[in-house]
């Protein structure tokens, strides 16, 4: 997980549709200690929880979900996507949600 950084999402909370997903992110995350809407933003404990993996892969996962969200609302929608890494963890899980709302 080195790729990640303080902030690194700052500027896309001006999106309705990434604030809204890293929120419902957040919700998610919140019974396990994680402010997650806090290290997006201010930086909140990335730094000192950087050695936290956890801590860390959870804001990674997140931004990238958010991203497949704002991906989604756009218009672009992939025909497939493989890989070994986060990115395709958000990937997966923003179209298994997707796919979730459409069955309901």
């Amino acid at each position: 997980m080195g790729t990640q950084w303080a902030c690194m999402a700052k500027q896309l909370m001006n999106l309705e549709v990434f604030v809204g997903s890293i929120r419902r992110s957040a919700e998610v995350l919140k019974p396990y200690g994680l402010d997650l809407t806090d290290i997006e933003t201010n930086g909140g404990t990335i730094e000192s929880s950087s050695r936290n993996v956890i801590s860390v892969f959870d804001s990674v996962a997140a931004v990238q979900i958010a991203l497949v969200d704002v991906l989604n609302v756009i218009g672009i929608t992939p025909d497939g996507k493989s890989g070994y890494s986060a990115g395709e963890e958000g990937f997966a899980l923003g179209w298994i949600e997707k796919y979730r709302k459409k069955k309901n």
